[in-house]
């Protein structure tokens, strides 16, 4: 590519049934493209697995009851869950969860949670 004058752009990764992991699957612009506005050249490549990746939503000041519900009916596992006195929060009610809100997560990853009394 470089002897081209051509870089490697944005790599995104996905699961593709029957392809072999890092395996390019994909790439913009396509190969023998005259006349393409960038010398980045984006790829999509395969990833060694299917595991589907989502970001921890932010549960604090959720009620352990409906957060936990929703997260076991999604296929997540509910972890330890700790219950401290917290006098200016309603019992039942998440103070700190782990893996903290925005982190990616995979199906089954287990949360923690601390809890008011």
């Amino acid at each position: 590519m470089s002897r081209r004058g051509l870089a490697i752009g944005t790599v995104a990764t996905i699961h593709y049934a029957g392809a072999q992991p890092s395996t390019v699957i994909a790439q913009d612009p396509p190969a023998g493209a005259k006349d393409a506005a960038s010398p980045q050249v984006g790829l999509l490549v395969a990833s060694a697995d299917n595991s589907r990746t989502y970001i921890m939503p932010r549960l604090v000041g959720r009620k352990l009851d409906d957060a936990g519900a929703a997260l076991l009916q999604s296929g997540f596992t509910l972890g330890k869950v700790t219950f401290i006195e917290e006098p200016s929060s309603l019992p039942g009610t998440i103070l700190r969860q782990s893996p903290p809100a925005g982190q990616k997560i995979v199906t089954g990853a287990t949360i923690t949670f601390e809890v008011s009394k």
